[in-house]
Parts: C-alpha cells; sequence; structure tokens
C-alpha cells in the first residue's frame, strides 16, 4: 500500500505552477530583475505556445516598467497573449481579466487608448484578423 506518496496534487498543472511562481516573480521584481524575468518568461513562452497566460503576466511586467518604450511593449504582448487565447477558446477567460487588471495592471494602458479597444474587441469576436501584427507604430 503506497498512497502516502509525495505526489503533487493532479489538480495543478506544471503550467499553473510555473505561472504562479512568474506571478509572484513579476510582483516582487526590482528594476534591475526585470530583464532576467523578461527572458524567463520567453523561455517559458516557447514551452508552453498556445498557453495566453503567460504573455499576459509580461505584459503585465512590461506595463508597469519605466522605459519609454513600456506600453508598446505591453501592447505587443497583449495582443500574442489575445491570439493564443482566441485560437486556444479561452478569449472569454482572457477578457474577464482584462476586465479585472484594467483598474491595476494595465490601468495606463487602457486609459483612452486605441490598441486597448482594438484588443477587446478582438477578443469579444473571437477574431485576431483585427489584432494587427505591427503594434509598434503609436
Amino acid at each position: 500500500v503506497n498512497e502516502a506518496t509525495t505526489q503533487p496534487a493532479p489538480s495543478i498543472s506544471p503550467e499553473d505552477e510555473l505561472l504562479a511562481r512568474m506571478r509572484e516573480r513579476r510582483m516582487t521584481a526590482t528594476n534591475s530583475e526585470r530583464p532576467k524575468i523578461f527572458e524567463a518568461f520567453a523561455k517559458i513562452e516557447r514551452k508552453y505556445p498556445r498557453d495566453y497566460r503567460f504573455p499576459y503576466e509580461r505584459a503585465k511586467l512590461a506595463a508597469k516598467g519605466s522605459r519609454s518604450n513600456s506600453q508598446s511593449e505591453a501592447f505587443k504582448a497583449l495582443s500574442v497573449a489575445a491570439q493564443k487565447a482566441i485560437s486556444t477558446g479561452k478569449a472569454n477567460e482572457m477578457l474577464s481579466g482584462l476586465e479585472v487588471d484594467k483598474s491595476g495592471d494595465f490601468q495606463k494602458l487602457a486609459q483612452g487608448r486605441q490598441e486597448w479597444t482594438k484588443l477587446l474587441t478582438a477578443l469579444k469576436r473571437k477574431d485576431s484578423s483585427l489584432l494587427g501584427r505591427d503594434q509598434s507604430n503609436d
């Protein structure tokens, strides 16, 4: 009888565990740690290419940045996240997250920005063609 093995609860997937750890790192990041965390997100996004939550968290990290291009970086990451969410049937889930985060992490992004409106519309219509590939011309 080997029921007392120390196996993790099957309800927590490796992605969820990783997401929780990365969220924690993002929230406690100092400015000097930020580039390392961006790198970690890039690596994880390659490992889980269909999970929108990692670019979504990367967008939060970028949105809080002090660099001049931090908002455009955040929108690029959100665009990637939205495309993944739409293609995996999680558009409504991401939309709910944006509703919650628009008064928090994404407050600056949500204030009358055309990209924000486009992002919400794409998710509501589940149409990633509305996102466009290049959002660097703001």
